[in-house]
């Protein structure tokens, strides 16, 4: 039995972890309102929120069976956190028979601990059948049809009575019946567990009870010794089976919590954007590298997350290219641009909902950043020095057809070289497929690939009383960022001659 709820053929990765460059992306995106919005205070969603958010999926079937269990999950709200209590019970009342495991556990130690966690699990699984049975036929998602069909076709009654009869028996309290064979020496050999008595042992062993036999005083230690170390022989079959057994059901119930714990994440953030009058879209995926990136009224969630109220949403089409760079005004809504289309990404590629009215996107191997920094405090080295440390640290472990994006990278020398030197990396970066977002001030940078004719160009506008908009059309790089606006608008009066 399988959950197989957020991949049609295999189960979730439990184990995954987030990238090294990670930390970067959070602070870079402002992931974190966005992560907690998702956890709702649950610290345990938090970590899987996280984990599915930089565990992008490239196939967009993936993608497409998630979206259907995201509107099960909102639909039937209640049935999705019941089975979600119903698994976290089970892991919180397994951890409390951990400390039944160490190294060198005797079979019926191990055994012990296994009935252990088999006889939690099969509470659980009465109280899952039930769930299943009542409310299975209000969901339509092709995942939560399979597990709840797995579920009631594994899980009957009768099953679970035979499993109660069998834990029953295992835990041996009237003694062990083992057999054993001698080998040379008279040593035993070819121990094996056998019927307990109450099951017609006689008829199956075929033995005469009332044949010789012997008793261990209870004061002989070495005795004891050696009877408990048969006893382990005879269990060591039955004590893996068990621990198989045991360790397939703790794992099923770890794999559904977690996978229930990413669909009410889904839901609480679909849930958060309604609140704060955000849109918010169940995305197009397309395949890997088909070069479609499409957004309409695409904003920044984490902006709308923290203040309460969606902002300015934008528009791109950026056809068959791989580069969008973004210029003009200051404080004109660039840098959020860049936040909302790195977070529409990652959040498409998790199969969650995307904050804008529409969105496709071609599926990428990750999400990276290279934000601007502010000096080393340290003076250990420049900013620019920093940047291109940065900068190889990412390229060393740059997945191939990944998105990178950049805000006012390089900026820290004179234009001409910073201009040189991004340009550089930018050619590289397409070269080997992957997009590239750039915002920047750096003029000779955008117009080097305007003039080629290399890409898509955005410009964050004001209107002729100097306002900002907050909205990118597209248009022609411009030899400004209309800093002088800036300098009249914080200290009230012209800016002199430089």
């Amino acid at each position: 039995m399988k959950v197989l709820l957020m991949h049609p053929d295999r189960e979730s990765d439990l184990t995954a972890m987030p990238p090294l460059q990670a930390a970067d992306v959070i602070a870079d995106l402002g992931l974190r309102g966005i992560i907690a919005t998702m956890a709702n205070g649950d610290s345990y969603r938090s970590r899987v929120a996280t984990a599915e958010m930089f565990t992008p999926q490239t196939d967009p079937r993936v993608i497409a069976y998630r979206h259907g269990a995201l509107r099960d999950c909102r639909a039937h709200r209640d049935t999705i956190t019941a089975l979600y209590g119903l698994a976290g019970d089970v892991e919180r009342e397994v951890r409390k028979h951990l400390f039944l495991t160490w190294n060198g556990m005797t079979p019926e130690q191990a055994t012990h601990r296994s009935l252990a966690v088999l006889e939690i699990a099969c509470d659980a699984l009465d109280s899952l059948l039930a769930l299943a049975l009542r409310d299975r036929s209000e969901f339509t998602s092709p995942a939560f049809r399979r597990f709840f069909d797995d579920v009631t076709t594994t899980v009957d009654g009768n099953y679970l009575n035979s499993l109660r009869r069998h834990l029953n028996e295992l835990r041996f309290e009237h003694g062990a019946v083992l057999s054993a064979s001698l080998s040379s020496g008279l040593r035993g050999a070819d121990y094996r567990l056998r019927v307990p008595a109450g099951r017609r042992l006689r008829d199956r062993l075929r033995i005469d009870s009332s044949g010789p036999g012997f008793e261990i005083d209870e004061h002989d230690v070495s005795g004891s010794m050696a009877l408990t170390e048969i006893r382990s022989r005879g269990m060591h079959a039955v004590s893996g089976l068990l621990s198989t057994a045991a360790n397939h059901l703790e794992t099923f119930f770890a794999t559904l919590r977690w996978e229930l714990a990413f669909y009410l994440g889904s839901a609480a953030l679909f849930d958060a954007l309604d609140a704060v009058g955000g849109r918010a879209c169940l995305p197009v995926p397309a395949p890997l590298d088909t070069r479609t990136f499409r957004c309409t009224d695409l904003y920044d969630a984490g902006l709308a997350l923290h203040t309460g109220a969606a902002p300015v949403g934008n528009d791109l089409d950026a056809g068959s290219s791989n580069l969008v760079i973004v210029t003009g005004a200051n404080r004109g809504g660039k840098s959020t641009f860049l936040r909302s289309v790195g977070i529409a990404q990652m959040l498409m590629q998790a199969g969650l909902p995307v904050p804008a009215r529409e969105f496709a996107a071609d599926v990428r191997c990750g999400v990276f950043t290279h934000f601007k920094r502010e000096e080393d405090e340290t003076l250990r080295s420049g900013k620019f020095d920093e940047e291109l440390q940065r900068m190889s640290e990412l390229v060393d472990h740059l997945p191939d057809a990944s998105a990178v994006l950049f805000n006012e990278s390089f900026a820290a020398t004179n234009e001409q070289e910073g201009s040189a030197i991004a340009a550089d990396i930018v050619r590289a970066l397409l070269g080997h497929g992957h997009r590239v977002f750039y915002v920047t001030h750096m003029h000779e940078l955008a117009r080097t690939f305007y003039e080629a004719r290399t890409g898509v160009f955005l410009r964050a506008e004001r209107d002729a009383s100097r306002q900002r908009s907050f909205r990118l059309s597209y248009a022609e790089p411009l030899p400004t960022s209309y800093g002088l606006d800036l300098y009249e608008k914080i200290f009230g009066e012209p800016a002199g001659p430089l």
